[in-house]
């Protein structure tokens, strides 16, 4: 039978006899997974976690491979149900009465070898991406946890509603203050790795062209002093207009910057492997009609696929990439190759022209027809 052991504080935050007791410790992310359980609202009428978004725990992982400083302070909260067993006193130097004296213990948790997840002793209220994306980082990586001592369901669902709706995000004033006043091109270059940008400008054109995972890393033609002038050819607005079509799409798992940014990467990884002669200056998928029209057509199959069917985890790179290199099936290289009739294509009628013609390949191709057959913008 397993046994986890730690040193923890044992207090309560009010004098109010129904207020729950809480204990504060600290545990490797891998032993907190084995005790404690993440209950989703979709899989048990008891859960109050949201779905899982694989984004957010790639997301969390990458911030600690980002920079060797970056730590998660903030606390995992978890409930525990156990009983005052599993509580040892550790005497401390403080005279008889002190407010503190029997605050210190050990704690022994104990959990079947075979324990379900319904069965472990903890549940977690707050904090799932960040202990699995932890976790992924490094088994043993320490995480801060918070407990409830043996609430009930109401008083869990209570917790998990109020930390996720009193959440406030720092005013873009003070993020512009902080940065100021503690070297900001420093203290820029590291908030990226967390998605917090000291300025509002072209925000995911940023993570596009410095984040390791994106396929268009070191192309975007931003002003740079490092040499790279010459491989830039990415448009910088092509980038943003893309994110803000998928935005326009209102998909609730792609509502943060993690999960929308790997959802734009996972659409162009299969792309640049499939297609490198494309990845080209002079190549017009490389223009700004082309990436848009391409993310437009790629972005509204993903996310019928999601709507129509239970089989995809939207937020799960695998299997969009997987997805993605079967719509590439039913389209050709050479579309992007040929001339097109000339017009004026950087406007919303043209791009749909250009998305009508994917569309219209597609048809073609599953039809065993030649490709080109009712491909208007072709010369």
């Amino acid at each position: 039978m397993p046994e986890f052991t730690f040193p923890c504080l044992k207090l309560k935050q009010r004098d109010s006899a129904t207020s729950p007791k809480a204990i504060l410790f600290a545990a490797p992310a891998s032993e907190v997974t084995q005790w404690a359980s993440i209950q989703r609202r979709s899989q048990t009428a008891q859960g109050t976690q949201r779905k899982l978004s694989k984004a957010k725990v790639n997301a969390i992982k990458r911030f600690f491979l980002g920079d060797d400083r970056n730590t998660i302070p903030s606390a995992v909260v978890v409930t525990l149900t156990i009983g005052p067993e599993a509580f040892t006193n550790v005497e401390l130097p403080l005279p008889a009465g002190h407010a503190m004296k029997d605050w210190v213990k050990i704690l022994k948790i104990e959990v079947a070898a075979d324990v379900t997840e319904e069965a472990k002793p903890g549940v977690v209220l707050d904090g799932q991406h960040r202990l699995l994306g932890i976790e992924q980082y490094s088994p043993g990586c320490m995480v801060n946890v918070v407990a409830l001592l043996n609430v009930d369901d109401m008083e869990k669902a209570f917790q998990f509603l109020v930390i996720n709706n009193k959440a406030a995000k720092v005013s873009g004033d003070l993020i512009r203050t902080l940065g100021l006043d503690y070297k900001e091109a420093e203290l820029s270059k590291r908030l990226e790795t967390a998605k917090v940008l000291l300025h509002d400008n072209l925000p995911f054109v940023r993570y596009a062209d410095s984040e390791a995972e994106s396929p268009f890393k070191g192309t975007v033609t931003l002003v740079v002093e490092d040499g790279t002038h010459a491989q830039r050819f990415v448009p910088p607005s092509a980038i943003e207009s893309s994110v803000a079509l998928i935005q326009g799409k209102k998909v609730r798992e792609l509502d943060d910057d993690d999960a929308l940014s790997e959802f734009f990467y996972s659409i162009w990884r299969p792309i640049k492997a499939a297609w490198p002669d494309l990845w080209s200056r002079d190549s017009k998928l490389m223009n700004k009609v082309g990436i848009i029209a391409m993310t437009s057509y790629m972005a509204e199959a993903l996310i019928a696929r999601f709507d129509f069917s239970d089989d995809l985890d939207i937020t799960d790179s695998e299997q969009l990439e997987k997805l993605v290199r079967q719509f590439l099936q039913t389209q050709t290289p050479e579309f992007w190759e040929r001339e097109w009739k000339p017009s004026s294509y950087d406007t919303r009628g043209g791009r749909e022209l250009v998305i009508q013609s994917l569309t219209c390949i597609s048809r073609n191709m599953k039809s065993h027809k030649p490709w080109t057959e009712d491909v208007d913008i072709l010369l």
